[in-house]
């Protein structure tokens, strides 16, 4: 049986979203670091032991394989498989939030979730719709790391590592967290630090087209980008652990993971019901205070004696019940409910979605593979595009994005 999988980024063709480095500690920005790479690998060794093969989609032909499974949405792939008399088996994995993929919201799942036999979601809301959704978590490294970590007086009060993101989303919290950079950056900058990828940087293409971002701040407190999380969190008594989006319930990322094996004590701000997940007393809850000022006024009155209590509840949540976020379970869960017998099935698509997804197809097709064009070649079939459909270049702005991209 041949099974294939749609990875989110092309960057993960040709076998490497199943490659991991197992030297990497505690989020990486390089993506053999992530642990959804070991998941994924995982997954693929439960389909091998049982004389099965699963390949990125580019290594096989997606009209002989068995099951598909898409992690996030691809129009492209999926309106080949709408003209297919039998279609495989269709899986499909929520991965980004709707802060960064808007097809990821409640509303526009629902509309697609017809035609997947499976849907497996971090959403706890879809879990409550149908049968067809299974809850899964993010597979999380869960060993702890912060072996050397510095004593309680000798580490500065606050960190983040964090990319500097936007969103148009409405329960987006990129905004809430440079709100608490900027206060920190200001008032305790001897008390802060800032890491990360695309701080006091000129907005990018994207930012300008898509955001409307023409300038950034710059903050003296950011120390650039860093390898390995751990670095920050072992000589930090805090780190801010704000996931991309609030008002999810169930959507719990690594952001708090890294900073519970890291051994710093997370400020966290995501998922409505996170008790339910990380007991409160792991983490310092970003809810509870009206401002930045508030969070830094508690968090400067925290005693050492305080501060060992919420790591070792960090540290005993992980050893008690970090095989829960594993990259193990998380293998398991897909794999087996791949499998299950009693899958809800496919259901009939609305005409108007059918047509929606052959329409955005080509689209896709050309904005998911845009490294393999030429930029003449990229704004060429772009243009075709726009003129055969105007609407589309709203529907998805990655097309200007990467053709401004090549031609500048």
């Amino acid at each position: 049986m041949k099974s294939a999988i749609i990875p989110q980024s092309p960057s993960l063709l040709n076998g490497e979203l199943f490659n991991y480095d197992s030297s990497c500690k505690v989020g990486t920005d390089a993506k053999s670091g992530f642990p959804d790479h070991i998941g994924y690998s995982m997954l693929r060794e439960k389909f091998r032991d049982d004389g099965d093969e699963l390949y990125t989609i580019d290594n096989v032909n997606i009209y002989s394989v068995d099951i598909c499974i898409f992690i996030d949405m691809n129009y492209w792939y999926l309106s080949q498989i709408l003209q297919m008399e039998s279609p495989p088996t269709l899986v499909y994995i929520m991965r980004e939030p709707p802060s960064v993929d808007p097809l990821n919201a409640i509303r526009n799942i629902l509309r697609i979730a017809p035609l997947f036999d499976v849907v497996f979601t971090w959403n706890d809301t879809l879990e409550e719709i149908s049968e067809k959704f299974i809850g899964y978590n993010w597979p999380q490294h869960i060993q702890p790391v912060h072996t050397d970590k510095e004593s309680f007086q000798e580490q500065t009060l606050l960190t983040t590592v964090s990319s500097r993101r936007y969103s148009t989303h409405p329960n987006e919290l990129y905004t809430a967290r440079e709100e608490v950079i900027q206060y920190f950056d200001e008032h305790h900058p001897e008390r802060f630090s800032l890491f990360g990828r695309f701080w006091n940087k000129q907005p990018t293409i994207g930012d300008i087209v898509v955001h409307h971002k023409f300038k950034t701040d710059t903050y003296q407190t950011y120390n650039g980008e860093i390898d390995d999380k751990s670095d920050a969190y072992t000589s930090h008594q805090f780190a801010l652990a704000f996931e991309n989006i609030t008002g999810i319930e169930g959507c719990i990322t690594e952001k708090i993971f890294d900073c519970l094996r890291g051994g710093a004590v997370p400020v966290y701000w995501g998922a409505n019901n996170i008790e339910e997940y990380v007991p409160k007393d792991c983490f310092i809850d970003y809810r509870n205070f009206q401002s930045p000022e508030a969070l830094f006024e508690r968090l400067d009155s925290v005693t050492a004696e305080e501060y060992n209590r919420y790591r070792s509840a960090g540290k005993d949540f992980l050893e008690e019940r970090g095989e829960e976020f594993s990259p193990e379970c998380f293998a398991e869960t897909i794999y087996e409910n791949i499998y299950r017998d009693e899958k809800v099935g496919k259901d009939k698509l609305s005409n108007n979605v059918e047509e929606e997804i052959i329409r955005k197809g080509p689209a896709h097709q050309l904005v998911y593979h845009h490294d393999e064009y030429s930029a003449g070649r990229y704004v060429w079939n772009a243009m075709k595009l726009i003129r055969r459909d105007p609407q589309i270049i709203l529907d998805i702005p990655e097309i200007p994005y990467h053709g401004l991209q090549k031609l500048l």
